[in-house]
């Protein structure tokens, strides 16, 4: 087997996980991983752009897949259930401030008990769960190029998603009470984290790009008629 085809076995402190809300896997994705990746993304010049859930994208983030393997180390049966580009640059910029992704994506609007703030979005119904179906999510940030302070790299609240549903007019400050984790890393670096955990990311003081992918996961089915947006 090639080097370049060497998948790192790193299986997870799985206590530490459920403790701090994430975990690296460093060079989790081969380059060649990476290369059929970018090709079938389309990675757009706006903050949170949402690719096409086409099957060869999708087949390259089920369970089948090297994600997927990592992904079933902290949450068995798991499959994605969203996606969200992000293509940071110093002529594409922005920041964002202490949060939670708190909406998840959605074949058919449905008037169902818990589930609010309904939006369409990139062609896909988007809403708030109940707490509880958030709590059992995860999403995995795939990076594309270096992420660090200088390009507005991503920031952890880390251990923030055991305080449960944060308002945004309480994010700063509970954010305080936890280590703040810069999520420094190289193409091909794989982090996963719990949904609920607290983030925020400065702008880009660098002129090279900042790609990065989400791709939230679930393993639980959701209450008739709803139904998983990807």
């Amino acid at each position: 087997m090639s080097s370049a085809s060497k998948r790192p076995k790193l299986p997870p402190n799985r206590d530490r996980f459920e403790r701090d809300g994430f975990v690296w896997f460093r060079q989790a994705l081969t380059e060649l991983d990476m290369a059929k990746l970018e090709r079938a993304l389309e990675f757009g010049e706006r903050p949170g752009y949402r690719p096409k859930a086409h099957a060869e994208l999708m087949s390259m983030l089920g369970p089948a897949s090297p994600l997927g393997e990592l992904v079933s180390t902290v949450l068995p049966g798991a499959r994605p259930v969203r996606l969200v580009a992000f293509n940071k640059s110093s002529a594409v910029n922005w920041a964002v401030p202490w949060h939670q992704d708190r909406v998840v994506a959605l074949k058919e609007k449905a008037d169902v008990h818990g589930y609010f703030g309904w939006a369409r979005r990139d062609g896909l119904w988007h809403a708030e769960p109940p707490v509880q179906v958030l709590e059992g999510m995860i999403f995995a940030r795939i990076h594309f190029d270096r992420n660090d302070h200088e390009n507005g790299a991503m920031e952890l609240a880390s251990g923030s998603h055991l305080e449960g549903k944060v308002s945004a007019d309480a994010a700063d400050n509970v954010a305080q009470n936890y280590p703040t984790i810069t999520c420094e890393a190289e193409r091909g670096d794989v982090a996963l984290i719990k949904a609920l955990t607290l983030h925020r990311s400065s702008t880009s003081a660098a002129a090279e790009t900042r790609s990065a992918l989400r791709v939230d996961f679930a393993s639980q089915a959701l209450p008739a008629p709803l139904e998983w947006g990807v």
